[in-house]
């Protein structure tokens, strides 16, 4: 039974592990760290597309190119 219940844990972590880039870039671009959520979303583009990361990393693409600007 335990056997079982770890194999269930493994095969659920990819899913969790695609899941947190999204919610890290929100997390950085609600700090007003756009740059930083942009670099983040640049080294996990490698990952299984979703709407949620795609919606995020469009924003952190937007607002660096305008910290950037306005620095």
């Amino acid at each position: 039974m335990c056997l079982r219940a770890v194999l269930s844990l493994i095969a659920l972590l990819p899913c969790a592990v695609i899941a947190v880039p999204s919610d890290d870039i929100k997390s950085l671009i609600d700090q007003c760290k756009a740059a930083d959520a942009y670099q983040l979303g640049t080294q996990a583009a490698q990952l299984p597309s979703d709407e949620l990361f795609d919606y995020y990393f469009g924003i952190a693409a937007v607002n660096s190119l305008r910290e950037r600007d306005a620095g």
